[in-house]
């Protein structure tokens, strides 16, 4: 009966030692691919915001055309190399979000602002469901965009 028990206790440690070291090597790729697509996603996003400067530079305005955006790109001076800047890798096609507004400056002036930004949820697709949950909440809760985001003064 003790021999038993023994054994019983044994198979379920061993059981618990290989759920926990799953659970940790998830996190671990999870925090891998994240790192990898948030380079390759960023880069992309700099590459837009540099072409809204640009824009910005010659008419006094931001675009909200991502077209108009890849234009520039194409045609004027080489920002990029990647001819498919203007959708978030990893998502079979979605485009970044493009945002243009005014917004209150550090002088309290008013002033031309742009945003282009990618949702956790987009890029991350395919990934650990639980960990992509849980970076979503922690960005609502604190009241930060559910995603990654460069402005036109790059804040």
């Amino acid at each position: 009966m003790q021999t038993g028990l023994r054994f019983f206790l044994l198979i379920a440690a061993i059981l618990l030692t290989i759920l926990c070291a799953n659970n940790i090597f998830r996190t671990v790729n999870f925090d891998k691919q994240r790192a990898d697509r948030e380079r390759i996603v960023s880069q992309r996003l700099e590459c837009l915001r540099q072409a809204q400067v640009l824009f910005f530079e010659k008419n006094g305005y931001y675009t909200n055309e991502l077209d108009t955006l890849i234009d520039i790109i194409n045609n004027n001076i080489r920002l990029c190399e990647d001819d498919s800047v203007k959708y978030i890798p990893f998502t079979n096609g979605k485009t970044f979000e493009l945002e243009t507004g005014i917004k209150m400056g550090n002088t309290g002036d008013e002033e031309m602002a742009c945003e282009i930004k990618a949702l956790f949820i987009d890029y991350l697709s395919g990934t650990n469901k639980d960990e992509l949950r849980k970076m979503q909440l922690n960005a609502l809760q604190t009241g930060q965009y559910p995603g990654i985001k460069v402005t036109s003064d790059n804040r």
